[in-house]
């Protein structure tokens, strides 16, 4: 990790990532009325778009 770059929180960064879940729980892969998405980070960090990262790639 290159925690000298740094960035910003959000989808920018290599390590953030979304899933698709419909209303039973289940990966969809598609956002539609019966869905929602949420936010991953493969390091674990909590996802708040627009702070800052250390760990940011």
């Amino acid at each position: 990790m290159n925690q000298s770059s740094g960035g910003h929180c959000g989808l920018g960064c290599k390590h953030c990532y979304e899933e698709f879940f419909d209303g039973f729980g289940g990966i969809t892969g598609d956002f539609d009325d019966e869905g929602y998405v949420e936010y991953y980070c493969h390091l674990g960090h909590p996802i708040v778009f627009g702070r800052y990262c250390e760990d940011y790639e």
